[in-house]
């Protein structure tokens, strides 16, 4: 089976572990770099001095020398400087220190695990009542998510699907019961149910958020003043604790998920928010990175010219017209930058022009060779490319070949000829100018055609993820001397990321890390409650791998299968041993015409070493049973359970090779000049899945 860039991207954007015994070092690197950034940007405007004594500057270097040790009163008294009032402070470099002061100080209050079972368990105590507020509150949210959603389907061209989904929903009724003081909670149930109803199209953003503050609202009005829901909260707290405690202990994927599970709950009914900020801190080490060689980024944006263009100009009072042959290499460079990534471009070449020149009469017959050096910066903030002003050097040398003057003899002649030579060395100068002029108007022009192109691809990329919910909780673009570096964490709140950093990676020209986490949190924002058929599954492999052989295809006449997907974690994977895992998790099938209960549907492999190449070898068949059943434990399965598990590893088992070896990476254009790249390691430990690739010899 093929592996191609599709399954790096459907790995990572789908959407062991090393917990520390003690609190994170805080990393003052990013702070660092945006603070000399800032530092540097303030000097060219010559108030360098100024801005360091307002902004504590000596104070703030002082206090990251101190590592963990830092004085955090310190640190808040510089915060408190960047988020003033004073004129200039938003500007883009002061906003960038702030961001990363602010996150250098949730760091240094990061507490250890061990503190936090502490914490969980001296949380019980500190149970909150709901009351009436609470309720009103979830029902603004509710009225509010209500309106986005009825102003996307108002904006919606196909005014008859958005009248459907009105009906579907029952948005009158939704409406009428809102605006009662006590609303009928078993017709807000039913509505509920039609939101979770699983069809496709409920998975966008606006449909789920009306879907997940219903379901708040509604659990928050049943809770309100009722006399169990404390014990309840002792008994999650007390859960909280152990889950833990036992994640420090011997961390793993379900440990994972069990206290995301817990912080769920918890954040339903609106309880402990200083402790699910505290947890969620604790794992909050990005999820995905990706680093691309600067090899390979040189490779896709370097570029040979050679092209002839027609040229018209006046340089003092001489009409010139003529051609310019111009040769060159454009090349890119890696800028260190932690802010956000940066890459200049680079041309250096020559242009020979063969012009004819009219001044007073006379006709000059001219070559000139210019040097042109011309830098654009790109920078690249992970949602967009913008670029700086092309900036171009110039040197321009002419040859004269022939002077004609208007009128007159051989006097006339000489005349013109000395004419011309003293304007010469003036013309020159002239000349460089409009080279510049021209040089850098090119690049500009060029480069934002490009840009422009390569964005709308990303505002299409980004909008698609914004609709489903999907859009990573950070974001960073950074750059170092021999990598574009980006990193994401997909996750917050009750979605935890990673609890440390990936295993080191070989060095290679790409390499991507994602923590299981990444996978998880993503499927659990967009797919809980979905209905997934047998023909979407087939679609997305082959968006994934390409067009399957006739044996994936399903028989003629056979009815597809269907699956309700699990409300909580519907899919997830697991990255462990150099094995990974999928579970897919369904709360009801419907297979040959028959509904049965739900099972979840495991399938493993294990990475192995074939030569000099790697192959993923199926870890046994399929493995379908019913949720929190244990093979060999004695308990058996239902007559009906068994049915389905014998329909659907018949009819799921062959779409799975037993064995299969990645090709060749190639890149799409331009970054296809690199060249193929070959898969150099594939590891999985620890909750991360490390793949890094290297561009063929030759």
């Amino acid at each position: 089976m093929k592996c191609s860039i599709a399954v790096v991207l459907c790995l990572a954007l789908a959407g062991g572990f090393g917990a520390p015994a003690g609190a994170k070092e805080p990393d003052p690197a990013p702070l660092r770099a945006a603070l000399a950034e800032m530092h540097a940007w303030v000097h060219q405007g010559g108030q360098l001095e100024g801005w360091r004594a307002y902004l504590l500057s000596d104070a703030l270097e002082a206090e990251l020398a101190k590592g963990a040790a830092a004085d955090q009163a310190v640190l808040q008294a510089v915060l408190r400087r960047y988020t003033s009032q004073v004129p200039g402070i938003t500007s883009p470099a002061f906003v960038r220190v702030r961001d990363a002061l602010e996150a250098y100080l949730e760091d240094l209050a990061t507490p250890s695990l061990a503190e936090l079972a502490a914490a969980c368990r001296g949380a019980k105590d500190a149970f909150t009542p709901i009351g009436p507020i609470d309720v009103n509150q979830a029902k603004t949210e509710l009225t509010a998510a209500l309106g986005r959603l009825e102003a996307v389907l108002a904006a919606t061209p196909d005014r008859a699907n958005a009248a459907n989904w009105q009906t579907f929903l029952q948005f009158p009724a939704l409406r009428a019961e809102l605006a009662k003081p006590s609303p009928d909670l078993a017709k807000l149930d039913e509505i509920h149910a039609r939101f979770a109803a699983g069809h496709e199209g409920l998975e966008l953003a606006a449909f789920a958020d009306v879907r997940r503050s219903l379901r708040r609202y509604l659990v928050l009005s049943r809770a309100a003043g009722h006399p169990e829901v404390k014990a309840q909260y002792e008994t999650v707290v007390d859960r909280l604790a152990q889950q833990v405690t036992s994640y420090a202990e011997t961390p793993s994927s379900d440990g994972l998920l069990a206290i995301g599970q817990s912080l769920g709950w918890l954040e339903d009914a609106r309880q402990a928010p200083a402790l699910r900020r505290a947890i969620a801190r604790h794992f909050s080490e990005p999820n995905l990175r990706i680093a691309l060689s600067a090899g390979v980024v040189a490779a896709g944006l370097s570029a040979t010219v050679d092209e002839t263009t027609p040229i018209e100009d006046q340089i003092l009072d001489t009409s010139v017209r003529g051609t310019d042959h111009t040769q060159g290499q454009t090349t890119a460079h890696l800028v260190p930058s932690l802010a956000l990534g940066q890459i200049d471009l680079v041309f250096r070449g020559t242009t020979n022009t063969d012009s004819v020149g009219y001044s007073n009469g006379a006709t000059v017959h001219s070559t000139s060779l210019t040097r042109i050096e011309v830098r654009k910066r790109l920078l690249v903030d992970g949602r967009r490319v913008t670029s700086l002003p092309a900036q171009a050097a110039a040197a321009v040398r002419t040859t004269l070949h022939s002077v004609q003057p208007g009128r007159g003899g051989l006097r006339a002649q000489q005349e013109a000829w000395r004419r011309a030579e003293a304007q010469r060395d003036p013309s020159d100068r002239v000349a460089e100018d409009h080279a510049r002029t021209r040089a850098a108007g090119r690049m500009d022009q060029e480069i934002g055609r490009q840009i422009d192109a390569l964005n709308q691809r990303l505002d299409r990329w980004w909008s698609g993820l914004e609709a489903r919910g999907a859009m990573p909780e950070t974001l960073r673009v950074h750059t170092a001397a021999d990598a574009l570096h980006w990193t994401v964490r997909q996750g917050s709140g009750r979605y935890l990321a990673a609890p440390a950093p990936p295993p080191p990676a070989d060095p290679a020209d790409l390499v991507v890390e994602v923590h299981e986490s990444f996978v998880n949190n993503a499927c659990a924002r967009v797919l809980p409650g979905m209905v997934l058929s047998e023909d979407q599954l087939r679609q997305w492999m082959t968006e994934i791998f390409g067009p399957l052989p006739q044996r994936f295809q399903r028989d003629p006449g056979q009815e597809p299968w269907t699956v309700r997907l699990a409300a909580q974690w519907p899919i997830t994977v697991r990255f462990e041993e150099n094995s990974w895992t999928v579970t897919l998790r369904g709360d009801q099938y419907v297979a040959e015409g028959r509904e049965f209960p739900e099972l979840d549907i495991t399938l493993a492999y294990r990475i192995e070493q074939d030569g000099a190449r790697r192959k993923a070898v199926r870890d046994g068949g399929l493995r379908v049973f019913p949720r929190g059943f244990v093979p060999g434990s004695g308990a058996q399965l239902s007559a009906r359970q068994q049915a389905l598990r014998n329909i659907l590893e018949r009819r799921l088992t062959r779409l799975f090779d037993a064995e299969w070896t990645p090709e060749d990476l190639v890149l799409p254009e331009p970054w296809n000049k690199a060249g193929p790249l070959r898969l150099a390691q594939w590891r999985a430990d620890r909750g991360w899945m490390v793949l890094a690739w290297r561009r063929k010899a030759g």
